[in-house]
């Protein structure tokens, strides 16, 4: 059986008719490989060494394809990505991800993931932007990526944001979201659309989700210890909230220094470079002392600073307290 899913999945992306992709039988095939991976580790070992990362991307192309046509067959990408979820783990051969033949398939699926992200079911988004944050660590394919579709990823990005309520959605996709988001800041093409961006400037949309994150009852109070699940929401959406500062202070400043491209020594060229970041930084900061909402943006950063510090006083305290009970 594990073998027949192999060819299947082999003759699938061999051909382009629908039938392969959208059936009873393709699905109960693809339900009883992923039994098999989810039993026993030689047997994802193996799915990889058989080229399962390519067919499970391929595979996961061609369902793209038919859902821009078929929307509520967006369920059905569930068992594609989890094909992809058990490649992606760090001993079972995750340097085949980093294969640079493969980086154009993966391109192609994490700008599909971005564009239907806000349409996906909860469970979905969270196993798919997963994918998204892994492939996106591996340097070489974030590069790619952003010098590929990093406008389309933002113009999503925007997209989404606007709709942002993490009371309703999956704390764990949007930790993904955000650290997908986090990598691709590293590069200097994304770096140049985010600053580049305007109407609205993304310091205005990374301050709004910011606002609904630190609003919303997941983090405006840190749940007990005990309580593992509220924990863990908490500590995603803290983390999300952390990219949000880190990208507003990048824009504030112009961009990161070491995204600058000073390959060259030469003084002149490395004078004009800062000349042009110092331009960014002043528009960037002179819109924000102009913006009607400068109020609001300074309360929540003050408010959120408030809060932080007392968290930290009271562990602090808690500390000292378990250091003399210990004396």
């Amino acid at each position: 059986m594990f073998q027949l899913s192999i060819e299947f999945l082999s003759e699938a992306t061999a051909n382009e008719e629908a039938w392969h992709f959208e059936s009873g039988h393709s699905d109960e095939l693809l339900r009883r490989l992923l039994v098999f991976l989810a039993k026993e580790k030689k047997y994802r070992v193996r799915f990889v060494d058989q080229s399962g990362v390519e067919l499970s991307l391929k595979y996961l192309r061609r369902k793209f394809k038919i859902i821009r046509t078929w929307k509520e067959k967006l369920p059905s990408l569930e068992k594609p990505f989890l094909l992809l979820g058990y490649c992606c783990e760090k001993d079972v051969n995750f340097k085949a991800l980093e294969d640079k033949k493969l980086q154009k398939l993966i391109g192609v699926v994490v700008l599909y993931t971005f564009g239907y992200f806000a349409e996906m079911p909860t469970e979905l988004q969270a196993m798919a932007m997963r994918f998204t944050s892994v492939v996106l660590s591996i340097a070489h394919i974030r590069d790619f990526v952003a010098d590929k579709h990093g406008r389309k990823l933002l113009g999503y990005l925007l997209k989404f944001q606007r709709k942002t309520d993490p009371e309703k959605q999956s704390a764990k996709a949007i930790r993904c979201l955000f650290e997908s988001l986090n990598f691709l800041c590293a590069t200097r093409s994304f770096q140049a659309l985010m600053l580049a961006q305007r109407e609205p400037y993304l310091y205005e949309v990374f301050l709004h989700s910011m606002t609904k994150f630190t609003e919303c009852a997941k983090v405006k109070v840190q749940p007990d210890a005990d309580d593992k699940k509220a924990q863990y929401e908490y500590e995603q959406l803290q983390f999300s909230i952390s990219v949000l500062l880190d990208g507003v202070a990048m824009l504030f400043d112009g961009g990161h220094s070491d995204a600058i491209d000073n390959s060259t020594s030469a003084a002149a060229q490395k004078e004009e470079a800062d000349k042009q970041r110092d331009a960014r930084r002043k528009v960037m900061v002179g819109h924000f002392v102009r913006n009607k909402n400068i109020d609001k943006y300074m309360t929540l950063l003050r408010d959120y600073l408030r809060a932080t510090n007392k968290r930290f006083k009271k562990v602090d305290a808690q500390d000292a307290t378990s250091e003399q009970n210990a004396k």
